[in-house]
């Protein structure tokens, strides 16, 4: 029995038996491309007859509404010294862009007067504002989101969170550069 024809062979079967392989999934994949272009189709029609969808949609001369989550500052500046200030100063630079939907800031700058407001009573000790914001987070990650106020309101509660994170960081960076100094000159 000659070996090498015999493998000769085998590898001439492997190569028609996947060819017949990939045309069958070249087959399937064609069908599904087929019908995902008619669901698409019939979604764009769908869509274009319902005027309510389209309320968010540009119209003659106005700029279409949207969200912008605001985020923290990069830098906080070398003058700020105490946690409190370093949180303060995240609290009061946020910038939410001009064409943000009203309702959505309404909601983000409540939360944050709200928590402004906690750290002024407790301007020594900012983990007791932390602490009412942790359960105050849990609530509203429960809570519908639908309402921009609300969502605008979580999304607030998300901000303090990292502010006051932020402070934390930033001082712990603090310290830890001062004590490096004075390690340092010993």
């Amino acid at each position: 029995m000659d070996w090498y024809a015999l493998a000769l062979y085998m590898k001439e079967v492997e190569k028609m038996a996947s060819k017949d392989k990939f045309q069958e999934i070249d087959k399937m994949f064609d069908e599904l491309q087929k019908a995902n272009d008619e669901t698409v189709d019939s979604l764009k029609n769908k869509l274009s007859s319902d005027q309510d969808l389209l309320s968010f949609k540009n119209t003659a001369g106005k700029k279409a509404a949207y969200l912008k989550r605001p985020s923290l500052p990069r830098l906080v500046p070398k003058t700020v010294k105490t946690r409190l200030d370093i949180f303060l100063y995240c609290m009061k630079n946020v910038d939410y862009g001009e064409d943000n939907v009203r309702s959505y800031v309404d909601g983000h700058l409540a939360a944050l007067n709200k928590y402004l407001e906690q750290a002024s009573f407790n301007q020594t000790n900012l983990e007791v504002v932390y602490g009412t914001l942790y359960d105050e987070l849990k609530k509203m990650q429960k809570a519908s989101k639908d309402d921009l106020y609300d969502k605008g309101y979580a999304d607030g509660l998300s901000y303090v969170d990292q502010a006051l994170r932020r402070s934390k960081d930033v001082m712990a960076k603090n310290i830890n550069d001062i004590l490096k100094k004075e390690l340092a000159d010993e």
